[in-house]
């Protein structure tokens, strides 16, 4: 068989496993951070149009959407148990359950 073909066929072989694991959103605004839960299989993803979006990888769906009112999400970060997600915007932080969205906490 010819070396060309071969390779051909390892190729179109590795991306029909490979590529129904990639995961694609579809967003108009840049990335900000990005942050993996540790025990669930989700990525929580902010951007400069103040929303954090909640992904689950393994179905590749978007689970939900919260947006925060006057800032972008600099940065993100969980809890050890997946319960929290704490962001920093400018000079406050605010803490969400990842569950239902809602904000718990606010500091100024």
């Amino acid at each position: 068989m010819n070396l060309y073909l071969l390779i051909l066929k390892v190729l179109k072989y590795y991306l029909s496993i490979v590529r129904p694991y990639f995961l694609r959103v579809e967003h108009n605004a840049a990335i900000t951070s990005t942050v993996f839960a540790y025990n669930d299989n989700y990525l929580y993803i902010s951007d400069s149009s103040n929303k954090i979006t909640k992904l689950n990888v393994d179905t590749r769906k978007q689970e939900s959407t919260w947006t925060n009112k006057k800032a972008a999400i600099n940065v993100l970060a969980i809890t050890h148990n997946d319960k929290y997600l704490v962001g920093a915007i400018k000079s406050r932080i605010k803490i969400w359950n990842t569950k239902t969205g809602v904000i718990l906490l606010y500091y100024i």
